[in-house]
């Protein structure tokens, strides 16, 4: 019977799952938790430049966000969307205000009016009551060790080295597709440009995996699309 119920946890959405967790069932978030966190920790390992102390900074400041979001989570929010928002948002103020890309003011800012809702608007509105009860979570938001975010070590991968010499807008569209396995069109929607522009970029961005990266077809080849 137990296993039973497993099966269906991990067949429900991440809607389903939030709306759980809001309820007050601590599994909705440990399922968000495993689906998720590899993505979202592969997102900060390499926007920070392989910076593992500041990524798991960063990894646990968006986790945060989704506990103290639930009290206001409802199910036409996309969660994966608000998700990728909430981390592109926090990785976004950090660059930009410690200047760690060469021309930060091309990072493209999260809009604010975005329909995804952020973590401001999540905490703005809330009660001081509520907000206290929201951060007082059972769940554990445990940091994955570099080696857990994929088959394989991030340490030493060979995209870290090109990721540092793109430009903005090339780590940008590069990070998205990578760790959260947008399609250009999925990328375009979400910085509010055109695709042909998001296009251009990831060409660009492919062009420079091939000149730098030893056996970097595969990599290329996934930003064409």
């Amino acid at each position: 019977m137990q296993s039973h119920s497993k099966t269906k946890n991990l067949q429900q959405s991440d809607s389903a799952l939030m709306m759980s967790f809001a309820a007050g069932d601590p599994e909705g978030f440990d399922l968000l938790y495993k689906r998720h966190s590899a993505s979202v920790y592969r997102f900060f390992y390499f926007g920070t430049h392989a910076d593992k102390v500041l990524a798991a900074e960063l990894f646990h400041d968006v986790w945060m966000t989704v506990v103290r979001g639930r009290l206001r989570y409802t199910h036409d929010i996309n969660f994966c969307d608000w998700l990728h928002h909430s981390a592109w948002a926090r990785l976004h103020d950090h660059l930009r205000l410690h200047s760690l890309d060469r021309d930060p003011d091309n990072l493209r800012s999260v809009s604010r009016d975005s329909t995804v809702v952020t973590m401001a608007d999540f905490l703005a509105n809330n009660e001081p009551s509520k907000t206290a009860a929201a951060t007082q979570s059972t769940v554990s938001i445990d940091t994955p060790v570099v080696e857990k975010t994929n088959n394989h070590p991030l340490i030493d991968h060979p995209l870290i080295e090109v990721i540092k010499i793109m430009s903005a807008e090339q780590k940008e569209v590069v990070l998205l597709r990578f760790c959260f396995s947008m399609s250009n069109q999925d990328i375009a929607e979400f910085i509010d440009v055109s695709k042909s522009t998001v296009d251009r970029i990831a060409r660009e961005a492919s062009i420079l995996l091939r000149q730098k990266v030893p056996m970097a077809q595969a990599h290329g080849d996934r930003f064409n699309g």
